[in-house]
């Protein structure tokens, strides 16, 4: 017979592992924000960041309220042509959304895959960012947490 011990172990190293395996495949299927910028010239620099889009949606719920009533009033106008392309944009076929050039500048806004990607240009100095559409759809979803809860707090007045 095994020892009571022993089974609580193999449960606990059982979920562990879950854990592990269900967070792996969360933050694969979340994708990574991808931002790099190269500067021109011989002695340009080279930076690189990348950060799991898991993370990043995660983050988002974490803003302060402050930072979201901010970027409401900037954003709030936005919210449901943001929506309505996001319910149509995964299934839609890699196209540019937008491109705009001007002498050696030159911005361009496509989707490619499951992801938003941005490219500026500028005189040789390059800016790509690489944005998967779950972050935008965590930002949609806590714009709307902050409207529900901001029009909840006007209908209530204050507590």
């Amino acid at each position: 017979m095994i020892p009571r011990e022993r089974v609580w172990l193999g449960v606990l190293v059982a979920l562990s592992a879950l854990a592990v395996v269900t967070f792996g495949v969360w933050s694969i299927r979340a994708g990574a924000l991808s931002i790099s910028l190269r500067e021109a010239g011989p002695h340009g620099d080279r930076i690189q960041i990348w950060v799991p889009g898991a993370v990043i949606e995660g983050a988002i719920f974490l803003l302060p309220d402050a930072v979201i009533e901010h970027a409401s009033e900037e954003a709030l106008n936005w919210v449901p042509v943001a929506r309505r392309m996001m319910a149509e944009f995964d299934r839609l076929p890699d196209f540019p959304i937008v491109r705009v050039e001007s002498g050696r500048e030159c911005v361009l806004i496509e989707k490619e895959g499951r992801q938003l990607l941005i490219d500026v240009t500028d005189a040789g100095d390059k800016v790509r960012l690489r944005i998967p559409t779950g972050i935008v759809r965590a930002a949609l979803r806590r714009l709307d947490h902050h409207q529900g809860s901001r029009s909840e707090s006007i209908v209530l007045g204050p507590i």
